[in-house]
């Protein structure tokens, strides 16, 4: 068990809020920023993390509607996590038999065909089993030091620091309100709360990437050691998931606040019109419009996405009947919100048979269709922005399916990707990369946190100088009620003395006035006769 030795100035917690888990993060920053990074990518790694899986209900149905739902069953709940070392053992020891399950069911379906590749799941399962070791942190007292701030990302249009995530029933995650909450003393500790959208967090990870991250598909390079590679052109994230989302990023000013050299703003891009380029696509644009009820438009999302895979599967499944796998076409239909990944995994091998490579052909057909349709969407992009920066290809579906993206010009997704008539010059120009790692979303939130960090610090500080430069002026004034008191009573002196000179003067002349200098002397000499 880890133990944190000294006391943090501050807790940076992060969520990444997506349609289908809710990664939620912590991480002990000291007072110089300083933090836990990983040795190969020098990212920040959390001090403590936990996933909730939508699918497992931990907001239940019935209070999604709820103004605070979020914040009861997923924020306090974490928070509580992160200081109770019993209850991160428990998670942790769920985990294990859940990886040791599913390592179990891989075996059960197919064996390895390196032994190479069975020692590097081996030390990644360790590699694991280090990473959730359970940490004891200093407890918080009510009032103390400790401060904690959150970036949360979540799917959705946000707006006044506030989000609505359409796909659980427009479960509300307000960061104000969780500023605002003080029902405990985790929740008192909370400075500032800000919530981005989910690809802003997509955008702020592509920053962090390094070179064995990624895979070049086209264009030019990036230099991954400069801030502002390529020229500091804009950069563009466009990934598949669960959804379909896009964001571009832009050069920003350098200040005392804004160290990072771009920007990240969000874009519902996903959400434009697909458009079919072929009589069966047209047929699937068909398909799409009476089962979403939508007969004017179809978003590219509903084919370029997790869920639009199994809407192309469904799609075929239906007209050409024939040519299903009934295993496979069973595990799609008991899938769930799985069945992307059903479509997905049967499209690179028979089912029950490792030894058979041959793909389910229907799958393999939906995966040709929805790669065709990324690459077109990513190539539109493209041609938008013309982002010199970078244009990266993110999300859950491209990692785990490379074939259909690299492997040369001529797949689905390339083919697709380049095919923009008279501007098809300009994707010269823009370097293209496929993303290989799944967690952009949780290293940008992070970014996103450290920004909000060292922005309430400068608010912080120039709070301070306002306090400091109105006591200053508050001394001054002091000062100067205390010299024009002592003035005031040194003129009231002076006063009174010239008062009492002028009124001795005053006396003087009336006493001369009255009797002369002439008269007294002539009467003493009257006197002095007579004596005589």
């Amino acid at each position: 068990m880890q133990q944190l030795e000294q006391h943090p100035v501050v807790y940076l917690v992060t969520g990444d809020i997506g349609g289908t888990n809710s990664r939620m993060s912590l991480y002990a920053v000291n007072a110089h920023q300083c933090q836990t990074v990983h040795k190969a990518t020098g990212v920040a790694v959390p001090t403590i993390a936990r996933t909730y899986r939508n699918s497992e209900q931990y907001v239940p149905e019935s209070v999604l509607e709820q103004e605070d739902a979020f914040v009861q069953y997923i924020m306090k709940p974490f928070l509580s996590y992160c200081w109770n070392v019993e209850e991160q053992q428990q998670y942790i020891d769920r985990m294990v038999k859940e990886q040791q399950e599913k390592k179990r069911k891989k075996q059960q379906e197919q064996e390895k065909d390196k032994k190479d590749d069975s020692a590097d799941e081996e030390a990644k399962d360790e590699d694991d089993e280090i990473s959730q070791t359970p940490v004891r942190l200093p407890p918080i007292r009510e009032n103390g030091p400790t401060k904690i701030v959150c970036c949360i990302a979540s799917a959705g249009v946000v707006s006044n620091n506030q989000v609505r995530l359409t796909n659980l029933k427009g479960l509300l995650i307000c960061g104000t309100q969780i500023e605002r909450d003080t029902s405990n003393a985790y929740m008192k500790s909370i400075v500032r709360c800000v919530i981005i959208n989910d690809f802003v967090a997509q955008g702020y990870g592509c920053l962090t990437l390094q070179p064995h991250e990624v895979q070049h598909l086209y264009g030019p390079t990036i230099d991954f050691s400069s801030p502002n590679n390529n020229g500091g052109g804009p950069k563009v994230c466009v990934g598949a998931g669960t959804g379909l989302g896009e964001c571009y990023l832009t050069q920003s000013q350098h200040d005392e606040t804004h160290r990072d050299p771009y920007s990240c703003f969000p874009s519902e891009g996903g959400h434009v019109e697909y458009a079919p380029r072929n009589e069966l696509e047209v047929e699937l644009f068909q398909y799409l419009s009476r089962k979403y009820a939508s007969h004017h438009r179809i978003s590219v999302e509903r084919v370029v996405s997790g869920k639009g895979l199994a809407n192309v599967y469904e799609f075929l499944a239906q007209k050409f009947p024939k040519s299903i796998t009934k295993s496979v076409h069973e595990q799609f239909l008991q899938a769930g919100d799985d069945q992307g990944r059903v479509v997905s995994e049967y499209s690179k091998k028979q089912p029950g048979n490792s030894s058979n490579k041959e793909a389910c052909k229907l799958c393999q057909q939906a995966m040709s269709i929805m790669m065709s349709a990324y690459g077109c969407e990513v190539g539109s992009a493209a041609i938008k922005w013309i982002p010199t920066g970078g244009l990266f290809v993110s999300g859950g579906l491209t990692p785990k399916n490379m074939e259909y993206i690299a492997g040369g010009l001529d797949t689905d997704f390339m083919t697709s990707y380049r095919n923009k008539g008279r501007v098809s010059h300009i994707l010269d120009r823009v370097p293209l990369h496929a993303v290989l790692v799944e967690d952009l979303g949780v290293r940008g939130a992070h970014k996103a946190a450290l920004v909000a960090y060292q922005d309430y610090c400068h608010e912080q500080k120039q709070k301070q100088q306002r306090l400091s430069k109105q006591k200053q002026n508050e001394d001054e004034e002091d000062t100067y009620w205390i010299m024009s008191t002592t003035s005031m009573k040194t003129m009231t002196t002076n006063r009174l003395v010239i008062a009492a000179v002028v009124a001795a003067a005053a006396s003087m002349c009336l006493t001369l006035a009255l009797f002369p200098p002439a008269s007294r002397t002539s009467s003493s000499t009257t006197s002095r006769s007579s004596s005589s």
